[in-house]
């Protein structure tokens, strides 16, 4: 395996983890200077986000037909903010419901891993998601941070993405917005077990944008 125009082995490259547990690169230098990243995983799908800047990232995926072990309402009040339950509460439909709840939920879990807090260090609770949905197919989302403790340094944006639109997975991603205030274009690589790795836009047809940053989409 090799990385970048180094092209030294991949076994070189060595980790640290912050006070919360999040992964980063600790050397080669080089690649440590402009390299972050993000893993998650979940039945059937491990997705793994790389900036080539340097710049921070979280990523967070689900099977968005998973049903969690309490009713959602119940769920949403012990882990969500008032104004999320609320809107989740407002929908009338239960598996739409339980589709916007896991649609919520990875957004929030991949804006607290780019933080490098994760769950413990950032509670659901103190910050809110807020999204409009659009009348099409995809249903696709319009997202609004509002976490009063952001100062602003940082213009987070996320994307919301299913990886194959056959399939039910759904993926959050979140990261720096570019020079042009949206999120940076997204390159998706699809990788089986000792199989070589396949390059996607995130345009493609098999990647269905779900939503977005409301300065993105």
């Amino acid at each position: 395996m090799r990385y970048d125009e180094d092209a030294r082995d991949a076994r070189d490259v060595t980790f640290a983890y912050g006070a919360r547990g999040k992964p980063s690169v600790r050397g080669p230098a080089t690649l440590a200077a402009r390299c972050g990243f993000s893993v998650s995983h979940c039945d059937g799908l491990t997705a793994v986000a790389v900036t080539t800047n340097g710049d921070a990232c979280g990523i967070d995926v689900e099977d968005e037909n998973r049903r969690i072990g309490t009713d959602v309402g119940k769920f949403a009040r012990r882990w969500l903010s008032d104004d999320e339950t609320r809107r989740l509460s407002d929908i009338v439909a239960d598996d739409e419901r339980a589709r916007a709840f896991m649609r919520l939920w990875t957004a929030k879990e991949s804006y607290v891993k780019a933080l490098g807090l994760g769950i413990a260090g950032r509670p659901f609770r103190e910050f809110d998601i807020a999204w409009d949905v659009a009348e099409d197919a995809a249903k696709t989302w319009s997202m609004d941070l509002r976490d009063v403790t952001d100062d602003g340094t940082v213009p987070w944006r996320f994307a919301l993405l299913k990886p194959r639109a056959s399939q039910s997975h759904v993926m959050s991603l979140c990261a720096p917005a570019g020079a042009d205030g949206r999120m940076p274009r997204v390159r998706v690589r699809w990788a089986s077990p000792f199989e070589p790795l396949v390059d996607v836009d995130a345009a493609d047809a098999d990647v269905l944008a779900l939503g977005g940053s409301r300065a993105t989409i």
